[in-house]
């Protein structure tokens, strides 16, 4: 009895160690986890303390160290399916796609009716730009384990992004306090747009209804992409009624920058009846783990134009980059908001603050439904504000 005790005395250390660095891992204690680590390594080589090394290595982003360990690892046990999730994961987290890609066929190879091996490759080759191929992984995936909710939404999302054809209407109302002794403000737009390879191209046509006129207007956009990093933004706009500005231009480059940042600079001009007016903006992004915090500037040097408008944005997602709910804060008009585009040329130097609350909802994976409720104020004369009210909503369909 006594030298049972005494050889497993020892192991039973040794596990309850590896535990102990486990908890430590878990605890964000990744330091003291991996030191702990090493100590029961010096003891005779453990497969299960070297992973947990090359975890902790990949958690702090040092991933050539991670890459050794766990090379290492499956060096030494190849049928050790926890060192290739590992492993898959260290090249998946560097952006190294296509050996993470590798790493999934070999283990796919060993491991056939692990379910969650395809859904790590379903998401890789997402990344990669491979949609179609992703998206029959997932089917098989959901068709496996169909209580898996997330993978299901996730099916939804890829279906969505595979499909080149939107169809989107909208409509927004406007609704005034009685200062300003208005009807409520009316449009409905209705656009059509296609994904290309070059980026994509959308054909919108906008109705709106104020002061007892009505109008229709004509546009067209293009997201031309040059790589990876930079695509434009490219707009025109026509129209032969009064309501809306003759004709309309806009241009943005759009670059990204490493650590998830995102600028722009471009600019829109307005041509109305007997009034130009030109706009220089510029945009400044940061995506944080499921945020976007951003912050849009206009600035005009027209006489008579405010000088600066802003607008703050915080975007929450929740499942894909088509689910989110957003608040915004602007101060000045902007010339990419409908509303300030109808009427006259002056409605864009009214002086106005607002709040807006944005909700976008994949319905499945043909429909989508957004939502907007702003509330603000603008200046009808020299520092005497009313209030306003303004609902949007949205309605997409693709095929």
């Amino acid at each position: 009895m006594f030298l049972t005790v005494y050889f497993l005395w020892p192991l039973t250390l040794q596990s309850q160690t590896l535990y102990e660095a486990q908890v430590l891992a878990k605890k964000g204690k990744l330091g003291e986890a991996r030191k702990m680590c090493y100590a029961i390594q010096a003891k005779g080589y453990n497969p299960d303390a070297a992973l947990l090394i090359g975890r902790t290595y990949a958690w702090e982003q040092k991933y050539d160290s991670a890459r050794i360990v766990i090379s290492d690892v499956l060096q030494k046990y190849p049928d050790y399916f926890d060192a290739f999730n590992a492993i898959i994961d260290v090249e998946y987290w560097s952006g190294n796609y296509k050996k993470a890609i590798e790493y999934c066929n070999q283990a796919l190879e060993k491991y056939k009716n692990v379910e969650s091996l395809y859904l790590k490759k379903a998401n890789i080759l997402y990344n990669i730009g491979d949609k179609k191929e992703a998206v029959k992984l997932l089917k098989f995936y959901v068709q496996r384990i169909p209580e898996d909710k997330d993978a299901v939404k996730k099916l939804d999302q890829f279906l969505w992004e595979i499909k080149k054809n939107e169809i989107r209407y909208t409509y927004s109302l406007d609704i005034f306090d009685k200062d300003f002794n208005r009807d409520p403000w009316q449009i409905h737009s209705m656009e059509y747009k296609r994904d290309t390879k070059a980026g994509a191209i959308i054909a919108r046509v906008n109705y709106a209804k104020r002061f007892n006129k009505t109008g229709y207007q004509l546009e067209l956009d293009a997201y031309p992409k040059l790589n990876e990093k930079n695509y434009f933004y490219l707009n025109y706009g026509n129209s032969s009624t009064l309501i809306f500005p003759k004709n309309k231009l806009g241009a943005e480059l759009f670059h990204t920058f490493p650590s998830k940042f995102e600028m722009s600079a471009g600019m829109r001009m307005l041509f109305f009846e007997n009034f130009n007016v030109d706009f220089y903006t510029a945009m400044l992004g940061k995506y944080y783990k499921n945020n976007l915090f951003s912050l849009r500037t206009f600035v005009t040097p027209k006489t008579g134009f405010p000088s600066l408008t802003s607008i703050i944005e915080v975007r929450h997602f929740y499942g894909s980059k088509e689910n989110y709910m957003a608040a915004k804060l602007g101060y000045g008009s902007s010339p990419d908001e409908l509303r300030n585009l109808t009427g006259s040329a002056q409605r864009l130097s009214v002086k106005s603050q607002w709040i807006r609350a944005e909700l976008n909802h994949l319905l499945s994976s043909s429909w989508l439904f957004g939502l907007n409720f702003t509330v603000g104020r603008e200046e009808r004369m020299a520092k005497k504000y009313s209030g306003y009210y303004s609902l949007e909503t949205r309605l997409s369909f693709l095929f």
